[in-house]
């Protein structure tokens, strides 16, 4: 349904993550096991479920692991 990739506020550089929406929780799912560990220019995918945090004392909302239907994507580096 929908992607996002997040950036660096000072650079505008990519920070290596980003969060993909899928209709349902099935094709999330169906996603994550195909995807999760296939190289994407040279470096393996590393996804998870997203889900929200409690919110914080400043009134925003982040997200984190979980299973909100969300995947957190990231591309691991070769120094990690």
């Amino acid at each position: 349904m929908s992607a996002k990739v997040i950036y660096e506020r000072d650079t505008g550089r990519s920070r290596g993550f980003g969060f993909v929406s899928f209709e349902t929780a099935a094709d999330a799912d169906a996603a994550l096991n195909s995807m999760n560990g296939k190289e994407v220019e040279g470096r393996p995918l590393r996804l998870n479920m997203a889900s929200e945090r409690p919110q914080s004392s400043s009134g925003f909302k982040s997200t984190t692991e979980g299973d909100s239907g969300q995947l957190v994507s990231s591309i691991s580096s070769e120094s990690e």
